[in-house]
């Protein structure tokens, strides 16, 4: 099966998208940057080699995000966009330059977004998708669930809750949702006491753990205390137990709880980040 992937260029501040005016054997039409997926190359990879082959735009794998997937009998493809601050410098390259005539030929041309509905684009869904996309980056708001979590430190012991949620079992940090009005410290606070009975005090925001979900993303706000007052009770969300740190690789955490830990724990880490693949693989990153 053929595998393609190509790139919609989109400036915001200008409003308008790089698009191929193309001319073949007759017919007149737009496209997009992209071509085949070479031997060994994923599909951003593809991506970004067929945007500065046939555009002359350099643009990097973190720049692209997902526009839309397509796939029939004989092709799956992989369509991105990438923001740009400015509207590029293009020039004509790679294979299709070679064989450019007066029959056969494209021109890349920045496109005011108000037009593309206008235009014959190829494929034919692409031109909604387009529009579908770059008319919601005019507002840049998405859907966010904002939830906290906390390591609760005492000396060499961490506090930990056995998590019964079938989806993501095991021990973990306590935490949970953000209220609507409460500040992040505010609802951290009342997360711990109402999980493990304690009072933190002076909690230290140490970093971010975020993944998608629909329509938007999830966002896990890590704290860190070590003073406390109370006494240590469970909830219906799970048992609290503390653990030296020597014995967390002998007890069943949640999957990515050791990474999840580094950035606690690290200075140089600040963020824990889940992005999803064209095979629908989950990627860890931590910055």
């Amino acid at each position: 099966m053929r595998e393609r992937a190509a790139v919609v260029l989109w400036c915001q501040e200008e409003r308008k998208v790089l698009l191929m005016h193309r001319w073949k054997n007759g017919d007149e039409y737009w496209i997009i940057p992209g071509g085949g997926v070479e031997e060994g190359e994923t599909f951003p990879q593809a991506a970004v080699r067929e945007t500065l082959e046939e555009v002359g735009v350099r643009i990097l794998e973190e720049d692209l995000h997902p526009l839309c997937y397509h796939e029939d009998e004989n092709t799956r493809e992989w369509n991105y966009f990438a923001i740009r601050p400015s509207l590029d410098e293009t020039r004509v390259g790679g294979p299709e330059a070679l064989r450019a005539s007066e029959t056969n030929r494209y021109e890349p041309t920045w496109v005011p977004i108000e037009k593309v509905r206008d235009l014959e684009i190829w494929p034919q869904y692409m031109g909604l998708e387009i529009s579908k996309r770059c008319d919601l980056k005019k507002d840049r708001s998405e859907r966010v669930e904002l939830t906290t979590m906390c390591l609760v430190v005492d000396g060499d012991k961490v506090l930990l809750q056995n998590r019964h949620k079938d989806s993501w079992s095991g021990y973990a940090m306590p935490g949970g949702h953000v209220e609507k009005g409460e500040s992040f410290v505010e609802a951290v606070k009342r997360e711990v006491r109402e999980e493990t009975g304690l009072l933190i005090e002076d909690p230290v925001l140490v970093g971010v753990k975020q993944f998608p979900i629909d329509n938007g993303r999830y966002i896990v706000f890590l704290f860190k205390a070590t003073k406390f007052s109370g006494e240590l009770t469970s909830s219906d969300e799970g048992h609290m137990e503390w653990f030296r740190r020597e014995d967390l690789p002998n007890i069943k955490t949640v999957g990515d709880f050791d990474p999840l830990l580094e950035v606690f724990d690290r200075a140089d880490l600040s963020e824990f980040r889940y992005t999803i693949d064209p095979d629908g693989e989950w990627i860890l990153h931590l910055y």
